[in-house]
């Protein structure tokens, strides 16, 4: 292997840590983050069974995998866990452990235990009602305000929502608005969308920013006790907030995620008549399972049985 003279490497060190960067910003901060606690999660287990992790053996994967079926653990967690373990071989050049034969044992996992998700609860329309009718006039209520309306109209994921900087606002003479959605889940080349946001939604954002005072930079701010403004709000805040929105406007607060306004404004888009290439434009979605998902049960109201039984009636 040839080796490089010591100045050469010195030049060459800046383009090496530009490089590491770029292998980092492969994925988005919430992917490193589940790979990193399923990574855990695997660790844990191969320590406390005297296994090894790194390289893993796919007997040993298998292994993990049922243990935490049998815990409970959902299909989808396994998945993710799963995909942690590749991505950490992968990175120290191991070979992959996740073999035809692994991939035998989560399909039968998924046959036998299902694999069919919680869904969040919705924050619809009506909810939206509730909140305007009972939400406060403080920094905090001007704040969280404004997320959730924004979150509604983008059908923004909560890593999308903290992500907003003021420069990806832009305001329109009627009194509407766009926001850039700059990188996604199913956007990691970060190409963006311009995306709508009502008259409604828009002056929340500039009530919040006026008051907060905020000019550049993120526009979801950490609040200090008395209202002082702090950093970019984290991603892991989002279902706080719209929690304590649902609780002061007297909603049930159980189901309730970061993924309640997008899950909501889908089902009201549904009920209004969008068809699904439509609702899979404005949620950026790549694939209709997860759209189809969220709204089965406005499209089962729609479908043919309710067809039929509505003509009865007529």
């Amino acid at each position: 292997m040839q080796t490089l003279p010591q100045a050469q490497k010195t030049a060459l060190l800046p383009l090496v840590e530009k490089a590491k960067k770029y292998s980092e910003d492969a994925h988005s901060d919430n992917t490193r983050k589940t790979y990193r606690s399923g990574w855990r999660s695997f660790e844990m287990f191969c320590r406390l069974q005297d296994l090894t992790p790194l390289p893993a053996a796919p007997g040993t994967v298998g292994i993990y995998l049922t243990a935490e079926s049998l815990i409970g653990r959902s299909v989808a967690t396994l998945r993710t866990r799963l995909a942690a373990i590749q991505a950490a071989h992968r990175e120290m050049g191991h070979d992959n452990p996740v073999t035809d034969a692994v991939k035998r044992i989560m399909r039968g996992i998924a046959r036998t235990t299902g694999t069919r998700q919680a869904q969040a609860a919705p924050i619809t329309e009506a909810t939206v009602q509730r909140i305007l009718a009972t939400i406060g006039n403080t920094a905090k209520d001007k704040r969280d305000l404004a997320l959730v309306l924004a979150g509604r109209d983008l059908l923004a994921r909560r890593s999308e929502l903290v992500a907003l900087d003021v420069a990806d606002i832009q305001y329109a003479e009627d009194g509407s608005g766009t926001a850039l959605i700059s990188r996604s889940k199913t956007d990691q080349d970060g190409q963006g969308a311009e995306m709508y946001l009502s008259p409604r939604a828009v002056d929340a954002l500039k009530s919040w920013l006026e008051m907060a005072k905020i000019t550049d930079g993120a526009v979801f701010r950490r609040l200090w006790k008395g209202g002082r403004v702090a950093g970019r709000l984290t991603a892991d805040a989002v279902p706080h907030i719209f929690r304590r929105l649902a609780k002061v406007a007297g909603v049930e607060t159980v189901g309730i995620s970061g993924h309640s306004c997008r899950v909501g404004m889908a089902q009201d888009l549904v009920a209004s008549g969008a068809e699904l290439p439509n609702l899979m434009q404005a949620g950026r979605w790549k694939s209709s399972a997860m759209p189809a998902r969220y709204t089965e049960r406005q499209g089962a109201r729609r479908g043919a049985v309710a067809r039929f039984y509505d003509g009865m009636e007529g």
